[in-house]
């Protein structure tokens, strides 16, 4: 004023209205000591963008026919953001195995979205049945499971099935049996088995099967 900057506390207060959420915020200068009245004015309070937000508890799904959801827990500036009011949730490709999207979309108070990804793994096969039809040879059976690309068999004379060990792909989801030739005839060998599905961007494997054990012939 008249050229000298006046100071907040002792020439004037300031109070606020509708200062919290977006929209349109009041302020409110009014006069102390040597001055008096009052000047309002307005500000603009802008959605915070929910790009840089920090999200976690998001997990890997294992496929059963159904959509996937997920729970996350949304933080920014150390605050925790609430479903429905802050944020809603949009999936993509969420069903069948491979990679899965998440967009977090803000709302409210809130805009912007965040888009994480989490896998939608195979279901785990199992052994029907392990056979040793001649020497040094074994016979696996096993389950079927869809919404595959195949089955991946290990062989090992190690209970961790650390080296060496044996590993076979079957890249047919409908083939349900192999035999496989091995290097130790009256040997005990534990075999697991476990699904895999194909994608242009990865390959997703379902957990490992229980072991079981044979002696070749």
């Amino acid at each position: 004023m008249d050229g000298r900057n006046l100071a907040a506390g002792k020439d004037f207060k300031v109070t606020y209205k509708n200062n919290v959420k977006t929209g349109t915020a009041e302020l409110v200068l009014t006069g102390t000591g040597n001055y008096t009245g009052t000047v309002e004015t307005t500000f603009t309070i802008k959605p915070a963008s929910l790009k840089n937000a920090d999200i976690s508890g998001i997990v890997h799904k294992v496929y059963n026919g159904k959509p996937h959801t997920q729970t996350p827990v949304v933080k920014l500036k150390d605050k925790t953001l609430k479903l429905d009011r802050d944020y809603y949730l949009a999936y993509k490709n969420n069903v069948n195995t491979g990679r899965a999207t998440i967009a977090i979309k803000g709302k409210g108070n809130y805009t912007g979205v965040a888009v994480r990804y989490f896998a939608v793994k195979p279901k785990a096969s199992w052994i029907d049945s392990l056979t040793s039809p001649g020497k040094k040879k074994i016979t696996v059976r096993w389950g079927r499971r869809t919404q595959i690309s195949g089955y991946q068999i290990e062989f090992s004379t190690r209970e961790d099935f650390g080296s060496p060990r044996t590993q076979k792909n079957v890249y047919d989801p409908e083939k349900l049996s192999m035999t496989v030739s091995l290097a130790k005839s009256k040997t005990l060998y534990y075999v697991r088995i476990r699904t895999f599905k194909k994608t242009k961007d990865k390959t997703y494997f379902s957990t490992w099967s229980k072991t079981k054990t044979i002696v070749t012939k």
